[in-house]
């Protein structure tokens, strides 16, 4: 299962779209503070985050420090529009497993899920 995290609903139901299609099991967190409830409560059924870094509330570096404490080997894309060559220096020593450019495409997403995931969606 994939989580999506993302304040905007239009990004969050088509990359949850695309996944679906995919054969990617989805839930989807308006903002970080649900996406640390969801994660959880579920950890053990998520295998990957994608995360915005801009949301209010809490933001997607402190998204996945938080998810990193309730589980340090958390998978998490970060998905932004602009994110500075610092922050994704950062977030790859903090373990970040990829970057995706908004406005992504099908194909990144799908792209950036299997080279972390290894492929095809569990049955």
């Amino acid at each position: 299962m994939i989580l999506i995290v993302d304040d905007d609903e239009a990004m969050r139901q088509a990359a949850a779209a695309v996944l679906e299609d995919a054969g990617f099991g989805v839930v989807c967190a308006q903002d970080g503070m649900e996406a640390i409830g969801m994660y959880r409560s579920r950890c053990s059924e998520i295998h990957l985050v994608i995360c915005d870094i801009m949301m209010p509330n809490l933001g997607g570096v402190e998204t996945f420090q938080n998810l990193k404490a309730i589980n340090p080997e958390v998978a998490v894309i970060f998905a932004s529009g602009f994110l500075s060559n610092r922050t994704r220096i950062l977030l790859n020593e903090q373990g970040a497993r990829g970057f995706l450019h908004k406005p992504y495409s099908s194909s990144d997403i799908l792209t950036a899920v299997r080279s972390v995931l290894g492929g095809s969606p569990s049955p």
